[in-house]
């Protein structure tokens, strides 16, 4: 038995799954009737649609009569061309979702890449598998491995489910400033990774705070998903929001800077773009002082406070002035401790 109540008490998820695939490989073959299927496993037309209806979530699949039959016919997807450029995207993609832990068993994506890249590389004449195993030396990526998500694959399974149904989720949360675990009502909006402190986050409205905030997934002890669904705004986009509201890995209310940078930071700023938002609005044409003038619209908080001080001495804050007395605080603490 296959599908619904006639796969027998018996039949473990697996097992399903296992004829599912059988079925698929049957029709992939050639087009095939409701009857043959039927005939073919041995179960009934009933749930021969109702495995017709599940394998159409992963596949392509037409219907259409031919007499007194129905005829099943699984759409193949046209073949891949892939040009190295491709070929070495993938790679790097490849390659930056494996690196969200510690090596490859420990990211929760890491066997599903894997068998995406297996996949793909079998659409792929033997001369460009080739090609694909020396791009796979050359492009690699910057990111640091940090954390053992493997065990948290169950969390994130249902706070991707939650998302996509718009169903609110109940945490308990441990919050690192009093070392506490904390129940939260929480509406998840995205799974995403962050590079600072190389950690899986998900970003939801909290109905706590009353705010849009991100969670580390792996201070989630428990998860329950609940009936009540909520409305995500249909403005929200997580790369946008993630501009505006986190600099740094930290996230806070966007705020306008000014910082003076000299010297070689000040070279830095010219070919690089920290921030989206990084403007030139000043520079000096002196030869004993020179120096520019950069201003960015950034997310306030310890983010930014940590970007400036890695830049010191060759950067000032302008503006504002709360921000730069902060700064100012931090050195003479700063001071004062290596002094003691």
């Amino acid at each position: 038995m296959l599908v619904g109540d006639e796969r027998g008490p018996h039949m473990s998820r697996q097992s399903i799954v296992s004829r599912l695939h059988e079925v698929q490989h049957f029709v992939e073959e050639r087009p095939r009737t409701q009857k043959e299927i039927a005939d073919y496993f041995a179960i009934n037309r009933q749930t021969v649609r109702r495995c017709i209806d599940r394998l159409s979530v992963y596949a392509t699949i037409s219907e259409y009569r031919d007499g007194r039959n129905t005829v099943y016919k699984i759409e193949k997807p046209p073949s891949l061309n892939f040009s190295p450029l491709e070929l070495s995207t993938l790679i790097v993609a490849q390659k930056a979702i494996i690196s969200t832990a510690s090596g490859d068993i420990g990211s929760p994506f890491a066997e599903s890449s894997k068998s995406l890249l297996n996949k793909v590389r079998k659409t792929i004449p033997a001369a460009l598998r080739t090609r694909l195993d020396a791009f796979s030396e050359i492009y690699g990526s910057a990111i640091t491995p940090a954390k053992d998500f493997s065990r948290h694959f169950g969390t994130i399974e249902m706070l991707v489910k939650a998302a996509i149904d718009c169903k609110y989720v109940k945490l308990n949360y441990l919050t690192l400033g009093d070392k506490s675990v904390k129940e939260r009502r929480v509406a998840p909006y995205n799974v995403y990774f962050d590079p600072d402190g190389a950690t899986l986050k998900m970003l939801g409205f909290d109905e706590l705070r009353q705010a849009i905030i991100p969670f580390s997934i792996d201070h989630i002890r428990g998860i329950e998903i609940l009936d009540e669904t909520f409305r995500k705004p249909g403005s929200h986009d997580l790369r946008s929001f993630l501009e505006q509201n986190c600099f740094n890995g930290i996230h806070g209310e966007p705020i306008t800077i000014k910082l003076k940078l000299t010297g070689v930071t000040a070279r830095i700023f010219e070919e690089r773009t920290f921030h989206r938002s990084q403007l030139i609005v000043k520079r000096s044409r002196s030869n004993n002082n020179p120096f520019i003038i950069a201003q960015m619209t950034v997310a306030r908080g310890r983010g930014l406070e940590r970007f400036i001080q890695s830049w010191l001495p060759e950067i000032e804050v302008i503006s504002p002035l709360d921000l730069r007395d902060k700064i100012r605080e931090t050195l003479e603490s700063s001071r004062r401790a290596f002094n003691d």
